[in-house]
């Protein structure tokens, strides 16, 4: 796993990119046996992510990112995908799906804008 977090690393502070789509499907094994990290098509550039950049798996996400889409607020993106990743990583080590509370929010849908 120490390859997503130098893969994480380098979109985050060589590219200023976050992820914001870690979930388990995303992680891959390579023959080699290195973890690679997938589904690039989500990339978003940290410093202008907002409710209408995020496309995160909500079982992953974090509790900023859900009040993000919520709020249309602006959040560290970088932080959002080490949560994520952290949220898989539980999975792995205990075996139980990864189980976060959140507060019951609104989130507005523009029907106009789809």
């Amino acid at each position: 796993m120490r390859d997503v977090c130098e893969s994480l690393e380098f979109l985050h502070a060589s590219f200023g990119y976050a992820h914001l789509g870690i979930k388990p499907e995303n992680i891959l094994l390579s023959k080699k046996g290195k973890f690679k990290l997938s589904d690039l098509g989500g990339l978003s550039s940290i410093s202008s992510v907002s409710s209408k950049t995020v496309e995160s798996y909500y079982p992953y996400m974090a509790p900023e990112l859900a009040g993000c889409l919520a709020l249309s607020a602006r959040v560290s993106s970088a932080k959002a995908d080490i949560f994520a990743f952290g949220a898989v990583l539980y999975e792995i080590v205990t075996g139980k799906f990864f189980k976060i509370r959140y507060k019951q929010i609104e989130i507005p849908i523009n029907l106009t804008s789809l």
